[in-house]
């Protein structure tokens, strides 16, 4: 099961340039400072973590941390 440290700590390792330690569960990534960029190695390293792909057309929905952990838990 994904949790929500999980995520913050993909973002980490993915480079992401937001401020993750201040983003809530259901912060809209885009509205935070994520480009295109941080949001495709952000699911690649979730792929690593989790060991599941994630087709584009879904990634196109998971637009927050709930959103990813409905996705990867639901």
């Amino acid at each position: 099961m994904l949790t929500e440290q999980q995520i913050k700590e993909a973002m980490k390792k993915s480079g992401v340039s937001a401020d993750i330690d201040s983003l809530a569960a259901d912060d809209i990534f885009t509205d935070n400072g994520f480009d295109s960029l941080d949001l495709f190695n952000l699911f690649v390293e979730l792929e690593n973590v989790t060991g599941k792909e994630v087709p584009d057309d879904d990634v196109e929905g998971l637009n927050s941390i709930s959103d990813i952990l409905k996705y990867f838990n639901g």
